[in-house]
This record gives C-alpha cells, structure tokens and sequence, in this order.
C-alpha cells in the first residue's frame, strides 16, 4: 500500500505544479490567479517532500525530506 500512496502523492504535486504553472500564464495580473499559483507551489512542494519523506528507508533521508517539507 504504501508504494501507491506515494505514487498517488507524487502525482498530486506534479498535477498542482502544473496547474499552478497554467493559472500563472492565464492571467498574469490577477491577484487572486497569483495567490491561486503560490498556493498550489507550495501545495506542491508540501506534498513532493512527503512522498519523499514515506519513500525513504534511512532517517537522515527522512529528515531532508521533512525539511523539504518545511519550505512549502
């Protein structure tokens, strides 16, 4: 089970990068679309460092994952 859900996280950051990307390009002026692309960054950020965090077998692994984490 665990191999899927890390799957399944990655997925989700990389689906929010893109839609962070797409909303950034669609309307660049827009405060509420530059909150909606910082939002999902850092959704993003959060959920990549998690998958890497569930994926790790070592803990000094899981502590940079759980510092990357941290940034978003």
């Amino acid at each position: 089970m665990k191999p899927l859900l890390v799957s399944i996280l990655w997925l989700i950051a990389i689906v929010m990068a893109g839609f962070g990307v797409y909303s950034s390009r669609q309307r660049r002026n827009s405060t509420c679309a530059n909150a909606l692309m910082h939002l999902l960054f850092t959704l993003a950020l959060y959920s990549g460092g998690y998958a890497g965090e569930l994926s790790s077998t070592t803990l000094s692994g899981m502590l940079f994952w759980n510092t990357f984490e941290y940034i978003g």
